[in-house]
């Protein structure tokens, strides 16, 4: 834990007197560090950690797990209160990381989290962690939305031809269904999922509309050209 603190203080440049969580800092000392640049340099502590114990694997399944876990209200909302008992916060954290088999590193550094008052961040470290292992292990991450759910097979097709577009090493697929697409996919991919190629049928509706629209204006501005002339 004190490495990974100390880690995680010299990723976020921590003036000199200051601790990670910064209370024994002014506001105009501290700067006012962004909430993002937090998650980043934690991220990247767990992640220096992670790689010299060769533990990046096993702490990335936790974070999976875990992404799914802080979605429970009931585990969000004891953990982010500010006046809950730090000795049940850990004692709820060790349950958590025994029926979830967590790494003891996982454990150690939501302790961590609760020891520096960062736990109410540890939704957006979980997500600069995943960012920074798909980058190590170069693994485009893609969300195929569909009018019904595909079948594993599909899935794996989609895969694979996303691999081939993006020249991926890996590639991290996850279906989601929206029925107003009526048949069809889009698969979003890229950095952010800044990326989108559109196959579905509201996605071919939408586009005709948009032309037939196009082409009334037009024809439209024609008709107005020729009454004047």
């Amino acid at each position: 834990m004190k490495a990974v603190a100390q880690t995680a203080a010299r990723g976020l440049r921590i003036p000199a007197g200051c601790s990670v969580l910064g209370s024994a800092c002014s506001q105009q000392q501290q700067g006012r560090t962004p909430p993002e640049q937090v998650a980043k340099g934690y991220a990247k502590a767990l992640m220096e950690l992670a790689q010299s114990k060769g533990a990046a694997d096993a702490i990335a399944a936790d974070m999976e797990k875990l992404e799914a876990l802080v979605e429970n209200p009931d585990v969000v909302n004891f953990l982010y209160n500010p006046v809950a008992d730090v000795s049940k916060k850990r004692q709820l954290i060790g349950t958590l990381g025994k029926d979830g088999g967590f790494s003891k590193y996982t454990v150690n550094f939501l302790n961590l989290l609760v020891e520096k008052k960062r736990i109410n961040a540890v939704g957006s470290v979980i997500k600069a962690f995943q960012d920074l292992y798909n980058d190590m292990t170069q693994t485009q991450v893609a969300t195929v939305v569909s009018a019904i759910k595909l079948e594993n097979e599909q899935q794996a097709l989609i895969a694979k031809k996303l691999q081939t577009l993006t020249g991926a090493k890996n590639i991290k697929l996850k279906n989601e269904v929206d029925p107003e697409l009526i048949a069809g996919f889009v698969l979003k991919y890229g950095k952010g999922q800044s990326e989108e190629i559109d196959f579905s049928v509201k996605g071919q509706l939408d586009r005709l509309r948009l032309e037939f629209e196009s082409g009334l204006g037009a024809a439209a501005e024609e008709a107005e050209e020729k009454v004047a002339a």
